[in-house]
């Protein structure tokens, strides 16, 4: 997503749309596929020498449980996306998020890379914060349901399908400490 700064107004201006689900780029990860583009309802704000954008971002994937190893459906959102950018006389600085620490000043004499023919440093580009704040919406432990029992761990048979035949094991890790509550 490119915001112009020139459409920017003083009182900020509202984007609302998809970024191509093809930005998040996951690898040969087998445990996420995106489903849908990304939709973002942002706010772009011109503070003196700032942009600061705004919003919420959202999307679906498929994951696997992490519990019974089945494909489910579930939502990315980053419903508190923000990101800042320092404009300065000779382009824009990317300054973080808004929650994140200082940015290191910039060293004496740092030179800004060649423009290419007809670019101008009037544009910011979000792409890489929204893909970012998306896989950082992954959830670390993905789960298809609260209730999830997972798979036997004996015969390996989904619990939450069919119940297995294989005796309770005997979950001895907390024998003794029950004996010191007894006495």
């Amino acid at each position: 997503m490119i915001i112009r700064l020139f459409e920017v107004p003083a009182t900020g201006r509202d984007y609302d749309g998809e970024e191509p689900l093809e930005i998040i780029d996951v690898g040969e990860a087998e445990s996420v596929r995106v489903l849908d583009p990304i939709v973002y309802h942002l706010n772009a704000v011109r503070v003196p020498g700032s942009l600061v954008v705004t919003g919420e971002l959202a999307t679906r994937a498929e994951f696997h449980c992490v519990r019974c190893d089945e494909a489910f459906i579930g939502s990315l959102r980053d419903p508190a996306f923000s990101s800042a950018w320092e404009l300065t006389g000779d382009g824009m600085q990317w300054i973080g998020r808004l929650d994140d620490d200082p940015p290191e000043p910039p060293e004496k004499g740092q030179v800004l890379p060649p423009l290419g023919r007809g670019e101008t440093r009037d544009a910011v580009d979000l792409t890489d914060d929204i893909r970012e704040a998306i896989i950082l919406a992954f959830s670390g432990y993905p789960v298809c349901k609260p209730d999830c029992k997972g798979l036997c761990p004996s015969c390996g048979v989904n619990l939450n399908k069919q119940a297995c035949r294989c005796a309770p094991s005997q979950d001895n890790r907390w024998a003794s400490l029950n004996k010191l509550d007894a006495q």
